[in-house]
């Protein structure tokens, strides 16, 4: 089911036309201020979930361009460190008491390029 919202959202992106200069000036996502977007992606603000509640923030982003996969993990795995975020064993990111998921795909059958997936929630037992 996920994989199958992933390849719709990501070929609405791939259809939509998207001006250099939007994808320029967009440079944190907007539902994650403190989230850099890799460049060449393109954020799917439609389908962008955001809650904060008193446990934490729980949100859900999609990024989508022509860019390689290989090319999305390494962007964030060297600057996700940097703004605090700690690699665990299981491939998340925790920082305070946040943990981020960053799910990493290719593109639908038909077009180019891959996509992200970010899962931010609050860590249990905090």
């Amino acid at each position: 089911m996920r994989r199958l919202l992933f390849s719709l959202i990501f070929s609405i992106v791939i259809v939509a036309p998207v001006s250099a200069t939007a994808q320029q000036a967009a440079q944190f996502l907007s539902v994650m201020e403190d989230m850099p977007l890799m460049p060449g992606l393109v954020e799917v603000t439609d389908a962008a979930v955001s809650f904060a509640g008193p446990s934490g923030r729980i949100i859900e982003a999609f990024v989508a361009g022509s860019v390689q996969m290989d090319a999305i993990r390494a962007f964030y795995a060297a600057t996700l460190p940097q703004l605090g975020w700690a690699r665990q064993a299981n491939g998340e990111y925790r920082r305070d008491t946040e943990i981020l998921r960053l799910n990493v795909s290719p593109a639908p059958v038909g077009a180019r390029g891959a996509g992200a997936h970010f899962v931010l929630r609050p860590a249990k037992g905090q």
